[in-house]
């Protein structure tokens, strides 16, 4: 009777301990080798480059909900070897998500010949704009890139979208 009670006590702490951790505890980082993620230097100098970046927030009523600011840009980068992906939404106040989605990058071997590599949804939560980027390290020269996704915003339950595509670009 003694071994069974400690028996029974070993199996109750044993899955005790694994109901108390986190699945992911076990399941492996696999990074995607094609694409790494731009550092905050490196995308604060694209978003100085086109004028957009992370203004002081001025709450004095919010006159339109939704996304009042939007860019994405796909642009080579011949001296690193790579195609940069970056993309910048503001929303008209704070907001419960302001992001993108549905983010899909390009290549063709020609202007009527696309197949998408990449498709991805990035955002942050209780702000009022949000810019990230990523970096497609593979690109083959001659081939063209772009990209096109929805610029989101949250308030509430209510989403407000715009589309955008940027220009297409030969590496």
């Amino acid at each position: 009777m003694n071994i069974r009670k400690k028996f029974s006590a070993i199996i109750c702490l044993v899955v005790i301990i694994v109901m108390v951790l986190p699945f992911g505890a076990f399941a492996e980082d696999v990074e995607d080798e094609d694409f790494s993620i731009m550092t905050s230097e490196e995308l604060s100098a694209y978003l100085l480059q086109i004028g957009a970046g992370f203004s002081a927030i001025e709450i004095s009523g919010i006159e339109a909900a939704g996304v009042t600011a939007k860019y994405l840009n796909v642009i080579p980068k011949y001296d690193l070897g790579k195609i940069a992906v970056y993309y910048y939404t503001r929303a008209s106040s704070i907001a419960n998500r302001v992001g993108i989605k549905d983010l899909k990058l390009y290549e063709g071997s020609s202007l009527y010949t696309w197949n998408e590599i990449r498709d991805t949804t990035d955002f942050d939560v209780f702000t009022q704009e949000y810019a990230s980027g990523y970096y497609y390290n593979n690109p083959v020269n001659g081939k063209y890139y772009y990209a096109e996704g929805d610029h989101y915003c949250v308030f509430g339950t209510t989403m407000y979208e715009q589309h955008n595509s940027s220009l297409v670009v030969q590496y």
